[in-house]
């Protein structure tokens, strides 16, 4: 990531439904509002989100630098994966 790409993460405030009230702060000045939870194993990403890799050390200012952000999930396309969606679900154009 470019110096000019640097941004950091900002957690404003936690819902009661486990969501956090973000705002991220990037090296130009420009900044965005949203909301995040933490990613669980097995649980659906909803569409239009993004997986974002946070520092895990808090800086003096109380923001985290965002080291990757993901937009799209992993493809999966192994011959093994298409042989368990076969077993599972029958090859495409077999009724």
């Amino acid at each position: 990531m470019a110096m000019s790409d640097k941004r950091k993460l900002y957690v404003d405030g936690v819902g009661l439904d486990g969501t956090y009230a973000i705002r991220v702060e990037h090296a130009n000045g420009k900044r965005e509002f949203g909301s995040a939870r933490e990613a669980v194993e097995g649980m659906p990403i909803p569409p239009g989100s993004s997986i974002v890799n946070v520092s895990d050390y808090e800086e003096a200012d109380g923001g985290r630098a965002i080291l990757s952000r993901y937009d799209k999930p992993a493809k999966v396309t192994s011959k093994a994966y298409r042989e368990g969606w076969d077993a599972v679900f029958g090859k495409r154009g077999v009724n």
